[in-house]
């Protein structure tokens, strides 16, 4: 048997690779920061766009108006939930129920949408100002995205590339719910596909950008 230098020796000579652990926030604390990015973009609107707050509660009245704000409200904590939950172990059961959540409020607006579409071939085609809110949707969600970014970067997802786009999308969808408010547009078809569908165009643009700076972010550690 080896005596205590021995032993002491082969502790070293095992942990002499291993990186200290770092604690991971809690998600909770990482959708506060994406609270607080979510209304840093709000008050950028708000100076640059304007937001008319009897206009808005006039636009309430509207179905497809109040329908986009529901959807995207459901939308952005939900991909943020499954986004970070698929992030670290044991939280199964809440990247489960907040993949469905956003599931179900990207397909609440597919279907006015392919609705539109069949009954309507001109659905979609004649909405002005439409690149404009997608492109302030995507500027702003890139503020929203930070948060998750640096948790991710310190977690180990298991499947990144669908991490990727769920964090994309969620951060793109606290852009469009600002835009939302701000957007002077009464037009369905713009409403429905220029900001309700943005956060998808936004999961699928920031991927790759995403994948390429977790690696960045990692081989730095």
């Amino acid at each position: 048997m080896s005596g205590p230098t021995g032993t002491d020796e082969l502790v070293r000579r095992l942990t002499r690779e291993l990186r200290p652990v770092r604690r991971l926030p809690r998600l909770r604390t990482v959708l506060l920061g994406m609270g607080l990015a979510g209304l840093l973009a709000l008050a950028v609107v708000v100076l640059v766009r304007g937001v008319d707050p009897a206009l808005l509660a006039e636009r309430l009245a509207d179905p497809v108006f109040a329908g986009v704000l529901a959807a995207l409200l459901l939308l952005a904590p939900a991909a943020a939930v499954a986004t970070l939950a698929a992030s670290v172990p044991g939280r199964g059961v809440a990247r489960r129920i907040a993949f469905d959540l956003a599931c179900l409020s990207v397909g609440a607006v597919l279907v006015p949408v392919v609705l539109g579409m069949l009954r309507d071939p001109q659905f979609g085609r004649g909405f002005t100002g439409g690149v404009a809110c997608q492109a302030w949707s995507l500027g702003l969600g890139l503020v929203p995205v930070v948060p998750v970014v640096v948790f991710v970067a310190r977690a180990l997802p298991r499947h990144p590339w669908l991490t990727a786009a769920g964090a994309g999308m969620a951060g793109v969808a606290v852009g469009a719910l600002a835009v939302h408010l701000s957007c002077p547009s009464r037009d369905p078809a713009h409403l429905l596909i220029a900001h309700a569908l943005t956060p998808v165009l936004g999961g699928l643009l920031l991927l790759l950008p995403l994948l390429f700076l977790w690696r960045m972010l990692r081989k730095e550690r």
